[in-house]
């Protein structure tokens, strides 16, 4: 029988084994989930203990229902229901809780931005290549090769290679192409052995007009598919071959990567100012090679910043747009209201067919179900926007997409569904906000304790959306149609079946990040919604781990950029919550309260810039003491030493064989459909030049020479590690409590 044991073994998984097998990346993700179950725990010892009693003992339920102030039903266990005239003293408090949610938040932050700098400082001390390496941006296309390399060694010491990339577009596409031709022919291939029947495809005739025109006139023959995409093959193979050799007199990219012999060096380096000028050669610690987005590195400062301004301008009005959708989901309470639209009126007959309680279970879970499906449309959309910004890493573009996908959740999950009763009034309150904008905490402070049973249902289905992801549904159909009815060939097939796509944490930092912020915000208003989400975060903590544990593949080179994001996003809703209970207070004329309040926001702000400028550049540059323990680049294997040098080199420009991939037996095709995760790419059908024959037994020297050297530096470094065991580790150590 199935057991719970896998449960037991991700929620108690060390950091340690996490960060050797899976990164920093996953080891910050699982911090910070881990981090808010905590928090949200702790928040429901206070409310249970002191918030709910001292609420349901109020006194406003008992006046009479024409009261503005009157309260009934889950608005009992709501600060409305503590009169304002004769029990104002119970909301010291909240003033008090107030005090205590902060200092125990701000602790929490503090220690983990402490864990961040830990394994950051172990991320220096590995012989990854980003740690050997600088990136100089800026570079004028008009230096030659020489210059370029005679600048960088007269600046910096220690340089051992200087890398400079070429702008070549049209290389890459012909990369692409030929994966194109490999694919198709292969497929051709597969359906002649399969039908017995020679396969033919439309090619485009031999004719005068042009090949951009050919397609209006369709002049196309039939030829054999096999050979047609072969011909092709071999064509676009001698145009890489040939531009490939030609890669030194192509047009050179902006950007110069620079590796040194020390990570030491590197680190130094990364933090010099080269000119005085700002768009003239910056220099910083490069990033990971697989983090690199090569068709950004050759762009101008001025097309990223024209991009980025038009692009965020785009994303503001957008905001507005997205606060249709959601004011409507916010205003939907049940299902009749939804029948009573005239082209929606088929949903009665639906609804008369229901039974009374699930019925009422649809109607309060549909609100946030349209909420969710509208923030899974918007998700992917910011992504792409984010990654038209010019930004030379992928993590970059990930993490504006984070920054843009926590304000929109904000602004229309907690803003627009507080404030949207009615969705006509709705608009009449956006109009009045925009000429006020400082009232916004005045309504939030109103309209919030209203809509606690709309923030409870929304976290009940953030749980059960949590609890799908042990399943994967969508994944699972998507295969499902995939591997049945579009895949054909085995190559396609196993395609089809490559473990899943990279972990998507700009969807889950920033939901996460959204409920804690509410359950912040409900804690001193309606702590009814705590043990809700307590049960969602444990949901998200297990689920989460077991994703990136045993499914997704991560990116174990990851410095955990998001995180310093997720602080800041952290402090916002730290902030807002103050502020949201300082409302309160003035609402209920409360001076104790306010200056409370006011004095608590003001050091809460103080603190967090405090510690973001302690540790910010820490973790994002490092440290130099800390580096002094990875191994010069000079001492490292023959293999190790080549691989770090040339991880910079674009991928079009490295060579491999210009092969057919024979395709696979039935035998292996069924061993790989059974066996999981499979890691099969489209990295085969890339052609690259392939040496000639007179250059084989040439070859075959250099690489014996090569081995004779690894096997004795190897023993060599094996001799060093064990006369500098005992010497070093004491010496490094001692040298860097004198500097501290």
């Amino acid at each position: 029988m199935p057991t719970l044991g896998w449960a037991i073994t991700v929620l108690t998984y060390p950091y340690n084994e996490l960060y050797k097998r899976y990164g920093l990346d996953t080891v910050m993700f699982i911090r910070t989930i881990r981090t808010f179950l905590y928090l949200v725990l702790f928040y429901s010892v206070y409310g249970i203990v002191v918030l709910f009693p001292l609420h349901a003992t109020g006194h406003n339920h008992n006046k009479s229902e024409g009261s503005k102030t009157y309260t009934c039903g889950m608005l009992i266990l709501t600060i409305s229901n503590i009169n304002r005239d004769t029990e104002m003293n119970r909301m010291y408090c909240h003033a008090i809780g107030l005090i205590l949610t902060t200092v125990v938040t701000l602790c929490a932050l503090s220690m983990n931005y402490r864990f961040f700098a830990h394994y950051a400082k172990k991320d220096t001390q590995c012989s990854a290549p980003s740690n050997y390496t600088c990136m100089i941006k800026h570079v004028r296309h008009t230096l030659s090769d020489e210059e370029v390399d005679a600048r960088v060694t007269s600046l910096f010491a220690e340089v051992v290679h200087v890398t400079r990339v070429p702008h070549a577009p049209m290389l890459e596409r012909a990369h692409k192409r030929y994966a194109s031709f490999a694919l198709r022919q292969e497929k051709a291939k597969f359906q002649e052995d399969k039908t017995k029947k020679e396969q033919y495809t439309r090619a485009i005739a031999d004719t005068v007009i042009p090949r951009q025109l050919a397609c209006l006139c369709c002049p196309f023959k039939k030829e054999r598919a096999v050979e047609y995409f072969g011909d092709h093959m071999d064509k676009t193979a001698a145009e890489i071959s040939e531009m490939q050799e030609k890669a030194g007199n192509l047009k050179k990219a902006s950007t110069v990567f620079v590796t040194f012999n020390t990570a030491r060096a590197a680190l130094a380096a990364a933090f010099v100012r080269i000119s005085w000028r700002p768009s003239k050669w910056t220099i910083s610690r490069a990033p990971h090679p697989k983090d690199l987005n090569w068709k950004h590195l050759d762009m101008a400062w001025k097309t990223r910043a024209i991009r980025r301004a038009l692009i965020l301008s785009f994303c503001v009005v957008l905001v507005f747009l997205w606060m249709i959708p959601i004011a409507f989901a916010s205003t939907l309470f049940t299902l009749n209201d939804l029948a009573e639209i005239s082209w929606l009126s088929w949903i009665a007959r639906i609804v008369n067919g229901m039974g009374t309680t699930v019925a009422g279970f649809v109607s309060g879970m549909l609100p946030a179900l349209i909420v969710i499906a509208a923030f899974a449309i918007l998700e992917p959309l910011l992504i792409f926007l984010a990654g038209q910004m010019g930004y030379v890493t992928f993590s970059e573009a990930k993490a504006t997409a984070h920054h843009l996908y926590f304000v929109f959740v904000i602004v229309n999950v907690l803003l627009v569904s507080a404030i949207a009763t009615t969705f006509f009034g709705f608009i009449d309150q956006i109009w009045e906000l925009a000429q006020k904008p400082f009232d916004v905490v005045l309504i939030l402070a109103k309209a919030l304790p209203a809509q606690n049973n709309y923030f409870i249902n929304y976290v009940i289905t953030g749980t059960i959306s949590c609890t799908l992801q042990l399943i994967r549904p969508v994944p699972l159909f998507m295969w499902f149609i995939k591997y049945h009815f579009v895949a054909k060939t085995p190559r396609e097939k196993e395609l089809v079946c490559v473990v899943p796509g990279e972990f998507d944490y700009v969807f889950h930092y920033g939901w996460y990040t959204l409920i804690w912020v509410i359950t912040l915000i409900f804690t001193p208003l309606a702590p009814a919604i705590l043990p809700f989400s307590a049960f969602y975060f444990l949901t998200a903590v297990t689920t989460n781990s077991y994703n990136l544990i045993y499914v997704t593949p991560v990116l174990k080179d990851g410095r955990a950029n998001m995180w310093n994001n997720v602080y800041i996003h952290i402090s916002v809703g730290l902030v807002l919550t103050q502020l949201t209970l300082i409302g309160i207070f003035a609402l209920n004329v409360f001076i104790g309260g306010i200056v409370i309040g006011a004095v608590t926001c003001v050091c809460t702000v103080v603190f967090l810039f405090f510690l973001r400028n302690s540790y910010y550049g820490l973790c994002t540059n490092g440290a130099l003491i800390g580096s002094t323990h990875s191994t010069p680049l000079d001492k490292l294997p023959t293999e190790v030493r080549k691989a770090i040098v040339h991880a910079y080199t674009p991928p079009t420009l490295v060579a491999v064989d210009v092969t057919f991939p024979p395709p696979i037996s039935d035998s292996e095709k069924e061993d790989s459909y059974s066996s999981s995760p499979l890691s099969v790419t489209t990295d085969a059908l890339s052609p690259v030049v392939s040496p000639s024959s007179g250059h084989d037994e040439e070859q075959e020297k250099e690489k014996e020479k090569e081995q004779e050297e690894h096997e004795e530096e190897k023993q060599q470094a094996e001799l060093n590690e064990v006369e500098q065991e005992s010497s070093s580790d004491a010496e490094n150590e001692g040298r860097a409590d004198k500097v501290e």
